[in-house]
Parts: structure tokens; C-alpha cells; sequence
């Protein structure tokens, strides 16, 4: 296991009746002690500090500190120190230290008095305590030194199925997906499927219970896909999971859900296979003349919609000529999914007229090239629609 050392000297300084020294002969503690934490790789500062002047204990002192510090070394990730210093008949102190440099020392004025604890925690730049150590020390006014060994936090084990819940922002919760994690050490990959049947895959990192991964995916969106990528933080216990997350690209507006620019999530370890939903019915609007009969005297037809979708404010013109003038008649109707509206017109010529239905293309179809059925001269030269209502 990873580790480094951390030298903490503790010399104490009477603050009453001049002198320096041991504590008191009645057992109590009085005045603080000056406790310096030096953090170093694998040296450790064993300080003897003379009784006979106060000047030559801190020279000493400062001797054995230069040469802690000309071998020491701090793991590259580590960019805050925080400690935290508590007992009984004392006000906890605690404080962060930035790391600069290849080592720091701390110096503190702490209460004398029994089982004093020194807890010192390294954090990386997420606010995540990679290493951690910790000791108890009497603080009496005798000179000691303490070497605490910090190790690396052990990751909170992740492996196995879990069902996973997002919440985008202003929305409700979406339907669990399920995923499956494979950890090693403080890394971890996973991949899932969505209730949808979509798949996706990740990787990210856990130190202590923090989080932080990457997720990236596909949505289908009428036809079409898009691809996402999500990254996130969060906390676990090992049986659950919370977070934040932020998510760009996938199906974008004006579809019919609202856009996922993320949220919050959570997961919860649990044996979870998901079948994927049967495939969305495609959605689409396919209108076309049916059933064209020409007689003479009317044309008779219908508006046919063999799509999915209904069709409303279906605009249906029919023109026809006598030879000598061009006439009109139009319609406005709805169609529904999967059927059809009967039309007719008479008093028409039936060698030479043509039906159009949505002639402008005011609604998107799937086939927009069988929208016309036309007899004699106006198939190569159809009348302009200007001069219908």
C-alpha cells in the first residue's frame, strides 16, 4: 500500500513562571505546546532537544527539519494537507494547508493535556482524501516526537449489478437502467442498457466513497442517432450510490422530450437485467389520391394516409380544364392513421384534370413524390395552383 511519512515534533514551551520544560508536579496541564508537522517521503525527524537553553533546542530543531526537507517528498496529486487536532478540556482546531513545493510544515500552538489526537488528511484537487494518518500524543511541556504513516484511503468496493436512476433538471425521475461495474483497485469501467434497449459504457475512478466517471452513448431519435457523453460525481457507501452529473449532445429540440443537460442520479447495488422495450413504432404521415374513378360528368377519389400519424388541415385541390377554361375546387380535411376521406367533384371533365393533396408541403410525409394523380395534358402541364381558393 502506497504510503508516505509524516514527522510530527512536538516541542513544548512553558508559558508560566519563565521556565522551560516538563509539566507540572501536581499532574495537571498548563500552558500549549508548539507542535511543527513536517511531511516528508520515508524521513522522519528524531529531535532531542537540550534543557539547558531554549535557543539551542530550536536550533537543533531547525537542523533536523533541513534535512527532513532536503530528502522530503509529497505524492505529485496531493495539493492540500488538512489536520485536525482535538481532546479532552480543548477547542478542536482545524485548518487546510496548501501543498507547495515538494513538502510543507505546520506550525501549531496546542493546549497541553492528555491523549491529544492528530488526525492529517492529503487531498487531491477533487477534495478527495487520498492519504490519511493519524496518532495520540500527551502534551505535558516535554519535548516528543511523533512519526504518523500515512496510507492510501482504501476504495469503497463498487463491482456488481446496480440499477441506475437519473433526474434531469426540472423533470421527473427516469426508469432505472441497469449496469454492471468491474473494479480494480481505484478504477473502475462499467456498461449498460437502457430501458429503451440503447447501450452504453464508462469509466471513472473512486477514492475513499468519492466518485467521479464518464458515460458515453447513443439515442435514437425518429430514425435518426445521436451521440451523448455525460460525465459525474458523487458519494457511495457500497450499497448506494448520489450524484450530479452534466450531459451534451444526444437527440436535440424540437423533439418531443425535453433536452437532458443534466441533473441529479443515484444507483442502488442490486441484480438487475433489463429487457429492452419493444422498438417505438415509426412516426410518420404518408398521404396519397386512392381509388380514383373518372366518369364522365365526376372524378371521384380518396385522400388516403398510410402512415402512423394523423394528418390534420390536409389542403386537397382539383383542377380540370373543358378544353376552353380551367377550373377549381379544393378541400380541407383531416386524415387519420391508416385511413381515408372519400371526395368527389362534378360537373368536371374527366380526360383532363389532377388531383394534389398538400400541393405547398405544409406536412412532412415519409413520400413526398405520390401526392398527385393527373389525366391527359395537365400530367406534362398542370394548371398554376394561384388560381384556386
Amino acid at each position: 500500500m502506497k504510503r508516505f511519512g509524516i514527522a510530527l515534533i512536538l516541542i513544548s514551551f512553558a508559558i508560566a513562571m519563565g521556565s522551560c520544560g516538563g509539566g507540572n508536579s501536581s499532574g495537571t496541564y498548563q500552558g500549549t505546546s508548539r507542535v511543527i508537522i513536517t511531511l516528508s517521503d520515508s524521513h522522519f525527524a528524531k529531535i532531542e532537544i537540550n534543557k539547558d537553553t531554549l535557543f539551542a533546542s530550536v536550533k537543533h530543531l531547525l537542523k533536523e527539519w533541513m534535512r527532513v526537507r532536503e530528502a522530503s517528498a509529497i505524492p505529485s496529486n496531493i495539493v492540500n494537507i488538512q489536520y485536525t487536532v482535538s481532546g479532552t478540556g480543548m477547542t478542536t482546531m482545524t485548518g487546510t494547508v496548501p501543498v507547495s513545493g515538494s513538502d510543507i510544515t505546520i506550525s501549531l500552538d496546542v493546549p497541553n493535556g492528555p491523549q491529544r489526537h492528530f488526525l492529517l488528511e492529503a487531498l487531491d484537487a477533487n477534495g478527495v482524501v487520498d492519504y490519511s494518518g493519524d496518532a495520540y500524543a500527551d502534551l505535558n511541556g516535554t519535548p516528543v516526537t511523533i512519526t504518523i504513516q500515512m496510507t492510501a484511503t482504501t476504495p469503497i468496493d463498487v463491482s456488481g449489478s446496480w440499477s441506475i436512476y437519473n433526474t434531469p433538471q426540472g423533470q421527473s425521475e427516469n426508469a432505472p437502467a441497469c449496469i454492471t461495474i468491474t473494479q480494480t483497485g481505484n478504477s473502475f469501467t462499467f456498461s449498460g442498457i437502457d430501458t429503451d434497449g440503447s447501450s452504453f459504457t464508462g469509466s471513472g475512478t473512486i477514492n475513499g466513497n468519492q466518485l467521479q466517471f464518464t458515460v458515453s452513448g447513443t439515442d435514437s431519435c425518429y430514425g435518426n442517432t445521436y451521440s451523448w457523453t455525460a460525465t459525474a460525481t458523487g458519494t457511495t457507501d457500497g450499497s448506494t450510490m448520489s450524484g450530479t452529473y452534466t450531459r451534451t449532445g444526444g437527440c436535440p429540440s424540437p423533439y418531443t422530450y425535453p433536452y437532458d443537460a443534466g441533473g441529479t442520479w443515484r444507483a442502488v447495488k442490486w441484480p438487475c437485467t433489463i429487457s429492452p422495450s419493444p422498438t417505438p413504432t415509426p412516426q410518420f404521415v404518408d398521404l396519397y389520391p386512392g381509388n380514383v374513378v373518372a366518369v364522365p360528368g365526376s372524378v371521384s377519389f380518396d385522400v388516403v394516409n398510410s402512415g402512423t400519424v394523423a394528418a390534420s388541415n390536409v389542403y386537397v385541390v382539383v383542377q380540370w380544364s373543358d378544353g376552353i377554361y380551367n377550373s377549381c375546387q379544393s378541400f380541407t380535411v383531416t386524415v387519420l392513421p391508416g385511413s381515408s376521406v372519400p371526395l368527389s367533384v362534378i360537373d368536371i371533365s374527366y380526360t383532363t384534370y389532377t388531383i394534389r393533396i398538400d400541393p405547398y408541403n405544409t406536412i412532412p410525409e415519409s413520400n413526398e413524390s405520390n401526392n398527385v394523380v393527373c389525366s391527359g395534358l395537365f400530367c406534362t402541364s398542370p394548371p398554376p395552383l394561384s388560381i384556386c381558393p
